[in-house]
This record gives structure tokens, C-alpha cells and sequence, in this order.
């Protein structure tokens, strides 16, 4: 059993958008992940957030893990 699933899904899918930019936002849809320049803020600690490009992935993985966690 891996205890780290899904805890680590957003981290692995935000950071994807930084490191494999092309593949990523070829395979990974935007509601997922938000854009690389959001992406590249939140890794080099840019204060500011724009929670406009936030607001669907947050949203969506506040879902998925919710739905995940009422099933364990």
C-alpha cells in the first residue's frame, strides 16, 4: 500500500509544469495544473498569488482528495 497516494499527485503534476513544460501541457489538462509561469512563482517563492490561475486546480484537487478520503 503506498501511504503518499494521492497526497503527492499535486506536487508531481504542479512541478511537471516547470520541469517538462511541452509534454505537460501536452498530457496534463489546465484544470489540473495551473500555468508554468504560475508554476515557476510557487518554486521560487514569488509572493505573489494569482488566484485566478489557482482557483481551478485548487478546486479540483480539494475534490479528488475529499472524494478519495471518503472512501478509505
Amino acid at each position: 500500500m503506498n501511504l503518499y497516494f494521492p497526497w503527492y499527485k499535486p506536487r508531481a503534476e504542479f512541478t511537471s509544469r516547470y520541469i517538462n513544460s511541452e509534454n505537460s501541457i501536452k498530457y496534463i489538462p489546465s484544470f489540473v495544473a495551473p500555468p508554468r509561469e504560475v508554476a515557476e512563482n510557487l518554486l521560487y517563492g514569488n509572493p505573489y498569488i494569482p488566484w485566478n490561475d489557482w482557483l481551478v486546480p485548487v478546486m479540483f484537487w480539494w475534490i479528488y482528495q475529499a472524494t478519495f478520503s471518503l472512501y478509505i
